[in-house]
Order: C-alpha cells, then structure tokens, then sequence
C-alpha cells in the first residue's frame, strides 16, 4: 500500500509539474506576442508609395514621430491608447493591430494635412519595455544627371543630384557612384545633404576633374547610381544602423 501511495503520489507530482511547464509555455508565448521588435528596418519611398512597419499582434503599441516639417524637431504622438489615431494623421497613417501602415509617403503637407509622412518613427510599448524607432526618407525628385558643355560642345562638368525629405536635424546622407561608358572606372561620392525649405534636402554630387590622376575627360561616366547610407548614430542611438534597401541610377546618354 506504501509503495502505491508513493507511486500515486510521484505520478502526481508529475503531472504537476508538465502543468506548470505548460503554464509558463503559454505565458512566454503571449509575452512574446507582446512584446514589439527589437528594431524596424529604415526605408527609403518615393511619393504617393505606400509602406507598412509590422509588429507582433499588440494593441498597447503606441507610435509617435518627428515629421520632416516637424518644428523645433519636436515629436508628434500618432496613436492614442483612446482615441486611436490623432486627427492630424488621419488619411495619412493607417494604425492596426499588426503594425503602421503610411497611406501616402509625402515629402510635405498635401491637402490641408498637417504633417508630412517623411520622418523619423518611434514604436513604443511600456507594458514590453521597448522603444524601437526608423528613419522614412521620402524622394520627390531625382536621381537627375546633368552636364554643361564648354564652347567647343563638349562637357566639362557632370553632376548628379536627388531631392527629399528626412526628419529634420541630421538626415541620412546618399551616395552616389559613378561609372564609366566602358565599365572600368568607378568612383564613390558621399555630397553632404542641405536643406532647401522646410520640408526638403538636396544632395548634389559633382564629378572631379581629375580621378585617380586621370582627367575625366580620359573616361566619361555613363551613370550615376544612387543609395543612401545608415542614419547618423549620433543623432539618434536607438535607430538600428541598418541603410535603407534602396537603389536608383540615372544616365548622362544625354550627355555625349
């Protein structure tokens, strides 16, 4: 009888135990649905492109972001644990229960909006402790390869330029590459961003006349292929370092 009872009273402690285990499986599994991801990934769109930041299922994720024509770089809330969606981003952001979506990318405020949709982004949750936050650089324009030719018809200057908007303060810079006609020369630029306006940077990158110690004249670029670079670690720590899968080229055929 002593010996059933401690066999019963094993089994019973172990079936306590597989209970508890599955207790906490579960529980480990709805925090992981909770919690918000470690990092979101920087994105480059052109305007009018549509893009959606994910998350895992949770509604206590809340979103604020610095827009590009945000003043004194101040950070603008997005969502409300209430409200929902604030007024001021309505047609612009779609706000569910997996993540962010921007409706329109817009460089600047378009029919009587307030903000535009460039900017940088912050994802936080209190109940996960976590604050993840990206860069969206929105371009209007470009890339553009121009030339100006001297009297005699030939170019004498290349030049390569792009247009858009990023939060305002420290945006990611871009660079640019240029290739020759026949494939063999190469050179990387990286043009410092200036602002032209509120909403708005302009980077322009202008072909050296000598590479390598060659004039450029011995190898004429045939395009000039543009990417942007990782947001500046500095300004903003919490932004993962990761550039923006982005790619774009323009040709100088035009040109010669």
């Amino acid at each position: 009888m002593r010996k059933n009872a401690k066999e019963n009273v094993a089994m019973a402690v172990l079936i306590i135990r597989k209970y508890l285990l599955l207790l906490f499986l579960a529980s480990m599994h709805q925090r992981s649905i909770g919690q918000c991801p470690t990092s979101l990934p920087n994105m480059v769109l052109r305007v009018g492109e549509r893009f959606k930041f994910t998350h895992p299922i949770n509604q206590n994720c809340l979103w604020t972001m610095m827009p590009s024509n945000s003043f004194y770089n101040s950070m603008q809330k997005v969502t409300d644990p209430k409200a929902g969606l604030l007024p001021a981003f309505a047609g612009l952001l779609l706000p569910d229960l997996t993540g962010l979506m921007i409706m329109n990318a817009t460089t600047a405020p378009v029919e009587g909006a307030t903000w535009s949709t460039a900017g940088l982004y912050v994802m936080h949750d209190k109940d996960a402790n976590c604050n993840s936050s990206a860069k969206v650089a929105v371009i209007e324009s470009g890339p553009t390869c121009e030339c100006s030719a001297s009297r005699k018809g030939t170019p004498t200057q290349y030049s390569c330029t792009l247009v858009y908007a990023d939060s305002p303060g420290v945006p990611m810079n871009v660079q640019m590459t240029w290739s020759s006609a026949n494939g063999k020369n190469q050179v990387a630029d990286v043009p410092l961003a200036r602002r032209i306006d509120r909403f708005r940077f302009r980077s322009v990158a202008v072909l050296p006349k000598r590479i390598k110690g060659k004039m450029v004249d011995d190898w004429i670029p045939k395009t000039c292929t543009v990417n942007f670079m990782p947001p500046p670690y500095r300004r903003f720590p919490s932004i993962d370092r990761n550039a923006p899968t982005f790619t774009d080229s323009c040709s100088f055929n035009k040109c010669n």
